[in-house]
Protein backbone atom coordinates (compact mmCIF):
# COMPACT_ATOMS: atom_id res chain seq x y z
CA UNK A 1 0.00 0.00 0.00
CA UNK A 2 1.30 3.28 -0.70
CA UNK A 3 1.37 5.90 1.52
CA UNK A 4 -0.35 9.45 0.29
CA UNK A 5 1.47 12.84 1.19
CA UNK A 6 -0.24 14.85 3.55
CA UNK A 7 -1.26 15.69 7.44
CA UNK A 8 -2.11 13.09 9.73
CA UNK A 9 -4.95 13.88 12.34
CA UNK A 10 -2.78 13.78 15.01
CA UNK A 11 -0.51 16.52 13.56
CA UNK A 12 -3.74 19.06 12.37
CA UNK A 13 -4.65 18.35 16.34
CA UNK A 14 -1.27 19.69 17.58
CA UNK A 15 -0.98 22.09 15.25
CA UNK A 16 -4.73 23.54 16.14
CA UNK A 17 -4.35 23.34 19.65
CA UNK A 18 -1.05 25.44 19.75
CA UNK A 19 -2.60 27.92 17.59
CA UNK A 20 -5.86 28.41 19.86
CA UNK A 21 -3.35 28.78 22.71
CA UNK A 22 -1.47 31.82 20.50
CA UNK A 23 -4.94 33.17 19.48
CA UNK A 24 -6.00 32.91 23.47
CA UNK A 25 -2.76 34.53 23.93
CA UNK A 26 -3.37 37.34 21.85
CA UNK A 27 -6.40 38.38 22.72
CA UNK A 28 -5.32 38.34 26.62
CA UNK A 29 -2.69 40.63 25.72
CA UNK A 30 -4.75 42.83 23.63
CA UNK A 31 -7.34 43.30 26.48
CA UNK A 32 -4.49 44.38 29.10
CA UNK A 33 -2.86 47.24 26.61
CA UNK A 34 -6.95 48.11 26.02
CA UNK A 35 -6.81 48.36 29.61
CA UNK A 36 -3.27 50.37 30.36
CA UNK A 37 -4.51 52.72 27.48
CA UNK A 38 -7.90 53.37 28.79
CA UNK A 39 -5.93 53.98 32.22
CA UNK A 40 -3.34 56.32 30.74
CA UNK A 41 -6.24 58.37 28.67
CA UNK A 42 -8.22 59.10 32.03
CA UNK A 43 -4.73 59.73 34.26
CA UNK A 44 -3.69 61.76 31.39
CA UNK A 45 -7.47 63.50 31.74
CA UNK A 46 -7.28 64.16 35.16
CA UNK A 47 -3.81 65.35 35.02
CA UNK A 48 -5.03 68.20 32.47
CA UNK A 49 -7.67 69.21 34.69
CA UNK A 50 -5.59 69.64 37.23
CA UNK A 51 -2.82 71.52 35.31
CA UNK A 52 -6.32 73.85 33.89
CA UNK A 53 -7.29 74.58 37.62
CA UNK A 54 -3.85 75.43 38.81
CA UNK A 55 -2.90 77.72 35.85
CA UNK A 56 -6.16 79.29 36.55
CA UNK A 57 -5.36 79.61 40.71
CA UNK A 58 -1.86 80.96 39.42
CA UNK A 59 -3.12 83.81 37.17
CA UNK A 60 -5.84 85.10 39.55
CA UNK A 61 -3.66 84.74 43.14
CA UNK A 62 -0.48 85.90 41.58
CA UNK A 63 -2.18 89.24 42.12
CA UNK A 64 -3.64 88.57 45.56
CA UNK A 65 -2.79 91.25 47.78
CA UNK A 66 -1.30 89.27 51.05
CA UNK A 67 -3.51 91.86 53.16
CA UNK A 68 -6.52 90.70 52.04
CA UNK A 69 -5.80 86.97 51.95
CA UNK A 70 -8.76 85.31 53.83
CA UNK A 71 -10.27 81.73 54.37
CA UNK A 72 -12.80 80.05 56.22
CA UNK A 73 -11.61 77.01 58.46
CA UNK A 74 -12.63 73.63 57.48
CA UNK A 75 -14.72 73.43 60.96
CA UNK A 76 -16.64 76.23 60.21
CA UNK A 77 -17.07 79.99 61.14
CA UNK A 78 -16.28 83.04 59.69
CA UNK A 79 -13.71 84.10 57.55
CA UNK A 80 -9.94 84.59 59.17
CA UNK A 81 -6.97 86.35 58.09
CA UNK A 82 -5.01 83.21 56.39
CA UNK A 83 -3.13 81.66 59.18
CA UNK A 84 0.45 80.33 58.17
CA UNK A 85 0.67 76.47 58.07
CA UNK A 86 -3.27 76.21 57.86
CA UNK A 87 -4.88 74.37 55.54
CA UNK A 88 -7.87 75.96 53.75
CA UNK A 89 -10.16 74.27 51.37
CA UNK A 90 -11.15 77.95 49.87
CA UNK A 91 -9.54 81.21 49.77
CA UNK A 92 -10.84 84.92 49.11
CA UNK A 93 -8.92 87.80 48.38
CA UNK A 94 -8.62 90.71 46.50
CA UNK A 95 -6.42 91.73 43.38
CA UNK A 96 -3.78 94.44 43.42
CA UNK A 97 -4.33 96.67 40.69
CA UNK A 98 -1.91 99.92 42.16
CA UNK A 99 0.49 100.30 44.57
CA UNK A 100 1.50 104.04 45.90
CA UNK A 101 2.37 105.04 48.95
CA UNK A 102 -0.66 106.05 50.16
CA UNK A 103 -1.85 102.61 49.91
CA UNK A 104 -3.11 99.93 47.53
CA UNK A 105 -5.93 99.83 45.49
CA UNK A 106 -7.52 96.43 45.47
CA UNK A 107 -10.36 95.03 42.68
CA UNK A 108 -13.24 94.28 44.14
CA UNK A 109 -13.61 97.51 45.51
CA UNK A 110 -13.60 96.84 49.47
CA UNK A 111 -16.66 98.21 49.38
CA UNK A 112 -17.93 94.99 46.76
CA UNK A 113 -17.82 90.80 48.47
CA UNK A 114 -13.96 89.38 47.76
CA UNK A 115 -12.70 87.03 44.91
CA UNK A 116 -13.00 83.36 45.78
CA UNK A 117 -12.10 79.85 44.86
CA UNK A 118 -13.53 77.20 47.02
CA UNK A 119 -14.04 73.33 46.64
CA UNK A 120 -17.64 72.48 46.65
CA UNK A 121 -18.51 68.87 47.19
CA UNK A 122 -20.90 67.67 44.53
CA UNK A 123 -24.02 65.81 46.76
CA UNK A 124 -23.99 62.11 46.35
CA UNK A 125 -21.43 59.01 47.41
CA UNK A 126 -18.09 60.28 45.68
CA UNK A 127 -15.79 62.18 47.39
CA UNK A 128 -15.71 64.46 44.34
CA UNK A 129 -16.59 67.99 43.83
CA UNK A 130 -15.70 71.01 41.72
CA UNK A 131 -13.39 74.12 42.38
CA UNK A 132 -15.33 77.47 41.85
CA UNK A 133 -14.71 80.31 41.35
CA UNK A 134 -16.95 83.90 42.50
CA UNK A 135 -16.35 86.79 41.06
CA UNK A 136 -18.51 90.08 40.59
CA UNK A 137 -20.36 88.14 37.98
CA UNK A 138 -20.98 85.06 40.02
CA UNK A 139 -19.93 81.79 40.81
CA UNK A 140 -17.94 79.27 37.92
CA UNK A 141 -16.65 75.72 37.94
CA UNK A 142 -13.03 76.17 37.18
CA UNK A 143 -12.18 72.62 37.09
CA UNK A 144 -14.89 69.62 37.90
CA UNK A 145 -13.64 65.76 38.81
CA UNK A 146 -12.03 67.27 41.85
CA UNK A 147 -11.17 65.12 44.89
CA UNK A 148 -9.69 67.99 46.93
CA UNK A 149 -8.05 71.53 47.05
CA UNK A 150 -6.12 72.84 49.54
CA UNK A 151 -4.70 76.41 50.13
CA UNK A 152 -1.56 76.66 52.72
CA UNK A 153 -0.30 80.16 53.39
CA UNK A 154 3.60 80.34 54.67
CA UNK A 155 4.56 83.94 54.84
CA UNK A 156 4.52 85.52 51.18
CA UNK A 157 3.73 82.52 49.57
CA UNK A 158 0.26 80.22 49.13
CA UNK A 159 0.90 76.40 48.49
CA UNK A 160 -1.73 75.20 46.05
CA UNK A 161 -3.17 71.36 45.99
CA UNK A 162 -5.44 70.36 43.16
CA UNK A 163 -6.26 66.88 43.41
CA UNK A 164 -8.55 65.53 40.48
CA UNK A 165 -10.51 61.96 40.28
CA UNK A 166 -9.43 59.13 37.13
CA UNK A 167 -12.34 56.98 37.74
CA UNK A 168 -11.11 53.35 37.01
CA UNK A 169 -7.74 54.59 35.74
CA UNK A 170 -4.67 53.29 38.04
CA UNK A 171 -3.47 55.76 40.26
CA UNK A 172 -7.06 56.58 40.88
CA UNK A 173 -5.70 60.81 41.26
CA UNK A 174 -3.80 63.18 39.94
CA UNK A 175 -2.44 66.09 41.52
CA UNK A 176 -1.25 69.17 40.99
CA UNK A 177 1.50 71.28 43.35
CA UNK A 178 2.04 74.97 43.10
CA UNK A 179 3.63 77.09 45.60
CA UNK A 180 2.96 80.74 44.21
CA UNK A 181 4.77 83.95 45.99
CA UNK A 182 2.49 87.04 46.49
CA UNK A 183 4.43 89.98 45.86
CA UNK A 184 1.62 92.25 46.49
CA UNK A 185 1.19 94.06 50.28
Amino acid sequence: MKRQSGFTLVELLIASAALVVLLIGGVLVSGSALTVAGDSVRSGAAESRAMHAEAILRQRLVLAGRSTLFATPAAGGAPEAMQDGVSYDNVSFRETVASAREGSTYDPDPSQPPLSFAFKPRSGARAEGDLVLTDESGSHAVCGGVRSVEFVRTGSCIAVRVVTVARGAVPPTCEALRTLVLRNP
